[in-house]
């Protein structure tokens, strides 16, 4: 199972959280850090090192389901 980590930048600078998601993990880490305010959040399969840069749409959808 791939597993992803969760980059995001806010006003106090960028954070990367090196913990080992899931998909569904990660993405509701990235719904806590867009309500918290932080911008640009991209999750990183973790071996292939593809990013997922459209997070917010992925949010949606999930949040959809």
């Amino acid at each position: 199972m791939a597993r992803y980590i969760v980059r995001a930048s806010g006003a106090a600078g960028p954070v990367e959280f090196l913990e080992r998601l899931t998909i569904d993990q990660a993405l509701k880490k990235a719904e806590h850090l867009r309500d918290a305010d932080f911008t640009h959040i991209v999750i990183v399969n973790e071996l292939t090192g593809t990013a997922i840069k459209d997070v917010e749409e992925l949010i949606r959808k999930r949040s959809a389901d």
